[in-house]
């Protein structure tokens, strides 16, 4: 039985990629995958001038109608100002393709404020990755090779950013890393010309592998690039001298032991510190909003 399909307005039939048809960019093959990805898209997407405000549970839109939205499919509702910046996702609960009608409940959004110009797009069924996909969750700290961060991103550089824009990270991190002007912004971390360690008490009991209060303290920090050796820390010894070593009357002598007296012998090496640094390769670190 031949077959008819209509893709992207464009309606191809079994004889037009019969035979040697098949591979023609006009009307094969190649030309039924653009098309079908085409109309793939357009049934998948819409747009939506609700009015409503960025946040999560169960948010309503009126969008075009005869769209092939599912209920449980996942969806990401863009800004179209600031799509990267501004956006909800979750799933839809219901559509109803005659009055355009769709509810999403939204788990996880971007950025803040009531926007009235929206595109949505339907993302297939949630895989095992969730919406965050394999970067994580909002606070993961990843190394980056780019000089700047990608969207969804901020780098580790100390900077004090909003509360209500990053309303999901400082809801993780809380004042940890600095707590800005003590009401509308926070601290990011400060990784900059620094490496990372697992909090000593993590889970809640201390494993005592490092002992000083600050790796004990999310956003403790310690450390330094050199280090200059104290008494304390140099290992106890002895300079031995050869026993019962007399000079003559007016001249200097050496004692063996601590009872004795006697001039000292000179002092040597630069007191300087020394490099306490790994070999070490430089790149940013950014952390997931």
């Amino acid at each position: 039985m031949a077959w008819t399909v209509t893709l992207n307005g464009v309606t191809y039939t079994q004889a037009s990629v019969e035979g040697n048809k098949y591979s023609d960019e006009a009307s094969g093959l190649p030309a039924i995958l653009k098309d079908f990805a085409a109309h793939a898209a357009a049934i998948k997407t819409a747009t939506s001038t609700s009015s409503v405000a960025i946040g999560t549970g169960s948010k309503s839109f009126t969008v075009e109608t005869g769209k092939t939205f599912v209920v449980g499919e996942n969806i990401r509702v863009m800004d179209a100002a600031a799509p990267t910046t501004n956006y909800m996702e979750g799933d839809i609960t219901s559509y109803d393709s005659a009055s355009g009608a769709l509810v999403v409940n939204v788990t996880s959004k971007g950025g803040s404020g009531t926007k009235v110009s929206w595109t949505l797009s339907a993302q297939g069924a949630q895989g095992a990755a969730g919406p965050a996909g394999v970067a994580g969750p909002t606070g993961v700290m990843l190394q980056y090779a780019g000089t700047s961060a990608p969207a969804g991103w901020l780098l580790c550089d100390g900077s004090v950013v909003s509360r209500a824009t990053y309303a999901d990270l400082y809801a993780v991190t809380g004042d940890a890393f600095g707590a800005g002007d003590g009401s509308t912004t926070f601290g990011l971390p400060d990784m900059r010309g620094r490496t990372s360690i697992g909090l000593d008490n993590m889970g809640g009991t201390s494993a005592n592998r490092i002992t000083n209060t600050q790796a004990d303290s999310l956003g403790g920090n310690a450390g330094a690039e050199d280090h200059t050796i104290t008494t304390p820390e140099s290992a106890a010894h002895v300079h031995n001298r050869g026993a019962n070593q007399f000079a003559t009357w007016g001249t200097d002598f050496y004692a063996t032991n601590s009872g004795g007296s006697g001039t000292n012998t000179g002092s040597t090496g630069g007191g300087g510190a020394h490099n306490n640094m790994p070999p070490y390769l430089a790149v940013n670190i950014i952390i997931k909003t």
